[in-house]
């Protein structure tokens, strides 16, 4: 699960301590310990996660994050090809 989360934070564009700040975190001590393998987000900032648009068009998949199953990133209203763009990103860093 930390590497699909991991994948899903590197395809987003974003700097961890966006990532921190925008899941609420004070600082990147967490998002630095997922990254290791060491401990994942809890349900709280997991679900913060889900609404989070990236680049205004697509969600990341928590189901996906989950379990695998699925593609890493959703459509949010007509784009769904920046969401399969990203998805496809994610899935080729991951299958390395």
């Amino acid at each position: 699960m930390c590497v699909r989360l991991c994948a899903t934070f590197d395809a987003t564009g974003w700097a961890d301590r966006q990532i921190s700040e925008l899941l609420g975190y004070s600082g990147q001590a967490t998002l630095s310990s997922v990254r290791k393998g060491k401990t994942f987000l809890d349900t709280e900032r997991l679900a913060t996660l889900g609404t989070l648009r990236v680049r205004q068009h697509a969600r990341a998949n928590l189901h996906w994050i989950l379990t695998g199953d699925g593609r890493p990133f959703l459509a949010v209203g007509a784009r769904r090809d920046l969401a399969d763009a990203l998805s496809t990103l994610v899935l080729s860093t991951i299958e390395r």
